[in-house]
């Protein structure tokens, strides 16, 4: 795999009208026929806890909100004069825990081009 991205700043509008921006990095390889997509940075967003909902659970859903909103703008507006349209692409979304203690997860999202 080679990187043709490198921590590039993008930005892009969440669900909210709020003008946010993320660092891509952006992996293929020789063929171009596969690429790996990672999105870096999202912003920690505090959404309201539904009752029913555990709180663990929030910040995975508030980034992937995020990461979809990025991942749009990335779709519409980039992805198309990078990659090969017949690419398959990983998507991964990179956010550090909010302690700063452990190492950062990832969250793989499914893309549907």
């Amino acid at each position: 795999m080679y990187r043709i991205w490198n921590a590039t700043e993008i930005e892009y509008r969440d669900r909210l009208g709020i003008d946010r921006s993320v660092k891509v990095d952006l992996w293929t390889d020789l063929g171009g026929l596969r690429a790996v997509l990672v999105l870096r940075d999202l912003p920690q967003m505090d959404w309201p806890q539904p009752a029913n909902m555990h709180a663990s659970a929030m910040p995975t859903s508030a980034m992937q909100g995020q990461a979809r909103a990025a991942l749009e703008i990335l779709t519409q507006d980039w992805l198309p004069y990078i990659l090969r349209p017949d690419a398959q692409v990983l998507v991964l979304a990179l956010h550090p825990k909010e302690d700063q203690s452990e190492k950062a997860r990832a969250l793989v999202l499914p893309l549907s081009a």
